[in-house]
């Protein structure tokens, strides 16, 4: 994102104050807010159960292929971010797809390493004469006429459209990034596959996407990496829309570039689709390492800020998983832990996202469930790391606090004094939070969780905020309620939440909404003296934070075991 130096304290105590219309600093760049996709409404229909899931994906290689030929009001979508995921989904489901699913999708090029479709088959056919561009490591393919056309421009009048030139460009420095400086392997070559070539292939075309990356056959190994064997590598070929504006040409192409790098690690069948989280989060979070100032991917986080208790691995939230990784990148070790959470994927098959990223965790010394819960605080207080350095802070939180706001809170739920008990009227998905506000009325405060889904792991803290500064204090969560026991005194804080994360592997769990409860214990007690700490000379005024309404019920005064359906 867009890092800046060091801003003036007085200065930005100012832009807080101004409740949720901060700005970051320097020049103010556009951020795409994501219309409704062809993809997003088959997903909603889907979810509503108006079409099965077989038939999702059949509109949906039919919107990447040929949208025009969807029905209404599905035909009424607009173009999507990128088609990778589609023919993902489409390889991964293939063994288990009916038969009349696999009939209608065999018309177009679809999950080739299944069906031994060779690069022939795959490479796609463009509207006129092919015009090819050799740079130093990509071969880039167009045409002048026909719906597929570039426009002819050539300011330099060097004899290449100047959109083909700002592809060549856009696609050396993505590589230049992602393989030298972040030392990424570069993608295997199709050299040795007839009519291979040393060169990455680039077609330009018009799509129903910004770009895709599509996957071929199996290669068995990539040859990038000495003295370790890739056995799910496969080659790939890109494709970008021909008429994008050139920040979102840049970003795609960034985007797309990393679909490729990652078919060079692990492209195994078995698993595909479930991977897809990792894929496109990775590669929206690749974004901003190529393209630092573009910032296109914030457009990603309200849905995801909007919705915390939603997985991370559901496909709405596929492209603002990022964030989580951008997280990883900035409180996990550095950039360098995304690559490492791929090069510990290369031999397995199957769902491997969540075990691969806990290894990467856990290689450094780090708790993938204590991690996640403070990504999850983070994104409550999106506090800027310059102003209160910790597990709960962003360099760029400023940002994110202007196009995207703060994770909504579930509830807010009040404590006098004696027992009572909170139930929230869902639960929480894998990979998921749930950010709970609490008033108090009295002067101490204990809680325990309780689990209504066992096989199930929820994690949870209090989390105190006062000015910029903010403590985590552990919840026990168990099968079973236990009595109070993780005790705060609210008058320490200016504003207290209980956070509470479902840590399970979707691949274990799958995305069901896991049921909890949390037992509050109010008592008299005077305030302990805070600690002394380094404080702001002005207490700036938080965002305001969206809260949904709270159910009726949701309290019970001289709580009693409340059974919770799993």
């Amino acid at each position: 994102m867009f890092r800046t130096a060091a801003i003036r304290i007085g200065v930005l105590f100012a832009i807080l104050a101004t409740l949720g219309t901060v700005s970051a600093a320097g020049p103010r760049l556009p951020v795409r807010r994501p219309a409704a996709s062809y993809w997003d409404r088959i997903h909603d229909a889907v979810q509503a159960g108006a079409i099965s899931a077989d038939q999702g994906l059949v509109y949906g290689v039919t919107a990447l292929f040929a949208p025009e030929q969807l029905p209404r009001p599905f035909a009424l979508g607009q173009r999507g971010k990128c088609g990778t995921p589609v023919l993902v989904e489409a390889e991964g489901r293939w063994a288990a797809l009916p038969e009349w699913a696999r009939a209608a999708l065999a018309q177009w090029p679809v999950a080739a390493g299944v069906r031994g479709l060779t690069r022939t088959d795959t490479r796609p056919p463009l509207s006129g004469p092919e015009i090819t561009l050799a740079t130093d490591h990509f071969l880039l393919h167009y045409t002048l006429s026909g719906t597929d056309a570039v426009a002819s421009t050539d300011a330099n009048a060097n004899g290449v459209p100047d959109y083909v030139e700002a592809v060549a460009q856009a696609m050396e420095r993505s590589r230049q990034v992602q393989v030298q400086t972040l030392g990424w392997l570069e993608p295997p070559s199709d050299e040795n596959t007839d009519p291979g070539s040393p060169l990455y292939d680039i077609y330009i075309a018009r799509l129903s996407v910004d770009g895709l990356t599509f996957p071929e056959a199996i290669k068995g190994d990539n040859e990038h990496s000495p003295g370790r064997v890739e056995p799910f590598a496969r080659t790939s070929y890109i494709a970008l829309h021909h008429r994008l504006p050139l920040p979102v040409l840049q970003v795609t192409a960034a985007h797309e570039y990393q679909h490729a790098i990652q078919f060079g690690y692990n492209a195994a069948a078995e698993g595909f689709d479930a991977r897809r989280w990792l894929m496109e989060g990775t590669a929206t979070w690749m974004e901003d390492q190529v393209y630092d100032d573009i910032n296109d991917n914030v457009g990603y986080l309200p849905n995801l800020f909007s919705g915390p208790d939603r997985s991370l691995a559901e496909p709405q939230n596929h492209y603002a998983s990022w964030i989580f990784f951008q997280y990883l990148e900035e409180h996990g070790g550095g950039p360098e832990v995304m690559r490492d959470i791929w090069e510990r994927g290369v031999p397995l098959e199957g769902d491997f996202s969540t075990r691969v990223i806990r290894d990467a965790l856990l290689a450094r010394g780090r708790d993938f469930g204590a991690t996640f819960l403070s990504f999850c605080s983070a994104n409550l207080l999106l506090t800027p790391c310059e102003l209160a350095p910790g597990p709960f802070c962003y360099d760029d939180a400023l940002l994110y606090r202007e196009h995207a706001g703060s994770a909504l809170i579930e509830g807010t739920f009040t404590v006098a004094n004696g027992e009572w008990a909170y139930i929230p009227p869902d639960g929480v998905q894998p990979l998921a939070c749930d950010n709970i506000r609490v008033v108090s009325q009295s002067g101490r405060v204990a809680a325990s969780g309780y689990s209504g889904a066992p096989g199930t792991t929820l994690m949870a803290a209090w989390l105190g905020a006062r000015g910029f500064a903010a403590e985590a204090i552990p919840v026990p969560v168990q099968n079973d309620p236990l009595p109070p026991q993780s005790a705060v005194y609210p008058g320490l804080y200016q504003n207290l939440y209980l956070v509470v994360a479902n840590v399970s592997d979707p691949a274990e769990a799958t995305l069901a909404w896991a049921r909890y409860g949390v037992i509050f214990a109010g008592t008299d007690a005077d305030t302990p003296t805070p600690t002394p700490t380094a404080s702001p000379t002005a207490t700036p005024t938080p965002s305001p934070t969206p809260t949904r309404t709270p159910t009726p019920g949701a309290s019970r005064r001289l709580w009693l075991p409340v059974a919770i359906a799993e």
